[in-house]
Parts: structure tokens; C-alpha cells; sequence
């Protein structure tokens, strides 16, 4: 099936400032090595899907004016949108309304997991280009690591994001059971993805030195 330029694909992301990403890293790396990290892990992210005819976006946090984030808007042909809300179900909810604006299909991921690459965004899209409402691309850690979401009414719109974002466990081994369990109390279909591994932990960075040395070495 052929991509389809109604989709939008929203690629979450902070500012690579030492002491504010990749914290739960430090002081195994340092703040300025968890930084550099970030930074290999978004430019490794931005790498993977820069073939997509999509449109695609930044949303950054705190906002969009660290100047790598200009540099990649050059480089990668995305544009920049800040983050708003007060967590993590919030600033994608807000995303999501806007990007709705423009596309049929609105796709987010985070820059730290290096196993996202074109197809497994293509096969997100398909899924929902089939009219499956969500789909969720799980995470090793019981979170997820890809949501996708197919626009409706506003109404419909609307409970889909109550059952997904209003008061989850952020960053819990068991938000992604609990949104799937929100989602068919709510009646809403879902589809999941293959698992994929994001870098969050000591044990996941071994992991990523093992598989993706090359990355690292960039």
C-alpha cells in the first residue's frame, strides 16, 4: 500500500541540555555524556524516517529554541512546534488536535528508540489507513514506544483521548496494559505493533552498546 501524504508524523523530543535528558543515566554517564546521547538518539531517529513523504514535525520541550533543533529543521526539512501541557498525556493530546487540523492519520514517537525505522512506521500508517481507530507500537518496559491515531468526529475524538491520556501512569511498567484496558472499556479498537526497546536505563544502554554500536560511535 502506498504511503499517504495525510499523514503526519510527530517525532517528541527535549532540549539536549546537560542534567535534563537521559537522567535516569546519570551519574553512571555524566550530564554532558546523557546529553550527547540524546543528541545521537534523535539525529539516529530523524536518520531513520527522513525517506517518509509525510510531513513531518519536531515538538520540542521546553520550547524550540535550542539551536540544534534549527539545525535539524534545515537538515531533516521538518518544522518545529513546542510542547504545551502539564505532562506527558497532555502535550500529546494538544499535538494530536493540532496536527488533526491538517492530516487523516497522526503518528507520535520519541527520539530514543533506535529500532523505529521506515517500515515499522509504514506498517503503523496501513494500520490505520485500514480504519483501526489507535495503534500502539509496545515497548520492552510496559510503556509504548509509537501511537498512531485515525481522525473522527470530535466527539469520538474526544473519548478516544479521555481513555488515553486523562490520569496514566507516565513512564510505569503498566501504562501500556492499562491504556489497552482503557481503550475496550471505552470500546475503542486497538492494534499493536512489534515490541521495540527505547533507552531509558543503565540496562538498556548495555543493550544498545551491544546492537547499535555504530550509532554510538557517530
Amino acid at each position: 500500500m502506498p504511503e499517504n501524504n495525510s499523514t503526519q508524523l510527530l517525532i517528541f523530543t527535549k532540549a539536549p541540555i546537560p542534567g535534563q535528558v537521559k537522567t535516569r543515566l546519570i551519574p553512571a554517564l555524566s550530564a554532558a555524556a546523557a546529553a550527547e546521547l540524546h543528541i545521537k538518539l534523535l539525529a539516529h531517529t530523524l536518520e531513520q524516517v527522513k525517506t517518509l513523504t509525510w510531513r513531518k514535525q519536531l515538538w520540542c520541550a521546553p520550547d524550540t529554541q535550542h539551536p540544534l533543533f534549527a539545525t535539524y529543521q534545515q537538515q531533516f526539512n521538518v518544522s518545529l512546534h513546542q510542547q504545551i501541557g502539564e505532562d506527558l498525556g497532555a502535550r500529546m493530546q494538544h499535538a494530536f488536535a493540532t496536527a488533526f487540523k491538517q492530516a487523516e492519520q497522526v503518528i507520535i514517537i520519541g527520539s530514543d528508540c533506535p529500532a523505529i525505522d521506515h517500515q515499522y512506521l509504514v506498517e503503523a500508517q496501513q494500520s490505520l489507513n485500514h480504519k483501526t481507530p489507535v495503534v500502539l507500537g509496545p515497548a520492552e518496559d510496559g510503556g509504548y514506544v509509537l501511537i498512531g491515531l485515525q481522525r473522527t468526529d470530535p466527539a469520538k475524538l474526544q473519548k478516544t483521548f479521555t481513555a488515553l491520556f486523562n490520569e496514566m501512569p507516565w513512564s510505569q511498567p503498566n501504562l501500556l496494559r492499562l491504556t489497552i484496558n482503557q481503550l475496550h472499556t471505552a470500546n475503542i479498537g486497538c492494534q499493536c505493533l512489534t515490541t521495540k526497546r527505547d533507552v531509558d536505563t543503565l540496562d538498556d544502554l548495555a543493550w544498545l552498546t551491544r546492537q547499535h554500536s555504530l550509532l554510538l560511535s557517530q
